[in-house]
């Protein structure tokens, strides 16, 4: 994560889903919950004027949930931006406008 400045972008879903699957850690909910209060995660509101995106996305691919078309939405609409992830899985399949894959920062990622 070197060379990465805050305020990073995400969206509500994303914390929700970093939340619920940090919960084993009520201390490492705690630091999530404090980066967006600190500022270092920055809000993009998608709901409702991107909802039409979002539900393409979700149709076009089988596995995706809301979430990850939500982040794949973010990504289409700051199309220089890196879509920091764990899940190199999914979103290695996905693509930005159709056909454009994501630029991705993962664990696999050297």
């Amino acid at each position: 994560m070197e060379g990465m400045e805050p305020p990073l972008l995400t969206c509500e879903a994303v914390i929700a889903e970093a939340a619920w699957q940090l919960a084993p850690s009520r201390e490492a909910v705690d630091r999530l919950y404090g980066l967006v209060e600190a500022g270092a995660l920055r809000m993009v509101d998608l709901l409702p004027e991107h909802m039409p995106h979002i539900r393409a996305l979700a149709a076009k691919y089988r596995q995706m949930d809301f979430c990850d078309a939500a982040v794949v939405r973010l990504a289409e609409i700051f199309p220089q931006a890196k879509v920091l992830t764990t899940d190199s899985e999914h979103f290695t399949i996905y693509r930005r406008f159709r056909d454009k894959p994501l630029a991705l920062i993962h664990p696999q990622s050297k």
